[in-house]
């Protein structure tokens, strides 16, 4: 496999990790203030995995998104999270949205990371792999 498409890989899967962890989130802390699903201890035992893991995640997906920007998906979901990060911080500092605006933009969040991240890995990826010769470095 060459470096390219391994480069792809790291952006694409810390992508995936914020995604999963915007999705954790969304299930266990909805914005209304009703109770949570799952109990406390399990929901702040994940929760501080995905806070920490996730800021990795994310210097990393954004960090591949710059590097690969020719590849239109990247950018778009560094966009995306970039949007998505300011909605949650301004939600959680002053209520400057409403309810359902955060809940709607979680889901939204969570459905195109878990969306692109996919098609990378199901479609695209596959299809550059056949497409690359072995002796080539830059099949991406």
């Amino acid at each position: 496999m060459n470096t390219a498409i391994r480069r792809y890989d790291r952006s694409y899967a810390s992508f995936l990790f914020c995604g999963i962890g915007a999705f954790w989130f969304a299930l266990t802390s909805p914005p209304s203030g009703r109770e949570a699903l799952l109990p406390l201890g399990l929901t702040l035992l994940f929760g501080l995995l995905f806070v920490v893991g996730g800021f990795v995640a994310l210097l990393v997906g954004v960090g591949g998104a710059f590097m690969l920007w020719r590849h239109w998906p990247l950018p778009a979901l560094a966009v995306l999270t970039a949007v998505y990060l300011y909605i949650e911080a301004s939600y959680a500092n002053s209520r400057s949205f409403s309810d359902s605006l955060v809940s709607a933009t979680r889901w939204l969040y969570v459905a195109l990371t878990a969306g692109l991240s996919l098609w990378w890995f199901v479609l695209d990826r596959p299809r550059r792999l056949r497409s690359a010769s072995p002796g080539d470095s830059r099949a991406a």
